[in-house]
């Protein structure tokens, strides 16, 4: 209770009629005001958790960089998986192109395999329209800041490494 607003994801299972919560998950950078937990997606198996944290503050530009606090709501996903009934963070996935005030995990979804996950960026500025596959970098510092037109962000998992794999504009 000493992170306001930082959110959490509880798990639920299912045995007959009867609900009982498997686990409480929390982010590897818990923070004040992160809203962790605000847009979820858990794969057709349930091994596979993406929970987002739209007002997360970490600068890295790739995936499972630095979590630190240095680009304020710039936003991430985090993947967990499941071994038995315990979970584990797997992933810190972060938009290759991030800016401060993104907040690209304000809505996410995940694939049936758990192998694909989609996440918005509703604040995301670059006015570059198309599919860019992989690297973002298109659109670095070429817009004018806050005309919050959004993107789509679609990482994909190999094995166990995660990468970008499109920057999505209409």
């Amino acid at each position: 209770n000493s992170q306001s607003s930082s959110g959490a994801v509880y798990v639920f299972t299912r045995s007959g009629n009867t609900w009982s919560q498997q686990a409480y998950v929390k982010a590897s950078n818990t923070d004040a005001n992160d809203l962790f937990g605000y847009s979820v997606g858990l794969s057709a198996d349930g091994n596979t958790l993406a929970a987002s944290a739209y007002d997360e503050d970490g600068s890295a530009r790739q995936i499972n960089g630095p979590q630190d606090k240095a680009r304020r709501g710039a936003g991430a996903i985090y993947v967990f998986t499941r071994s038995g009934i315990a979970w584990s963070q797997t992933a810190y996935l972060k938009a290759s192109n991030a800016e401060t005030g993104d907040s690209l995990g304000y809505s996410i979804a995940i694939s049936q395999d758990g192998n694909t996950i989609a996440g918005g960026a509703a604040d995301e500025d670059c006015m570059m329209p198309g599919v860019f596959n992989g690297d973002a970098k298109v659109c670095d510092n070429d817009q004018p800041e806050d005309n919050s037109s959004g993107a789509v962000y679609v990482f994909a998992r190999t094995g166990s490494t995660w990468s970008q794999q499109a920057f999505i504009k209409s």
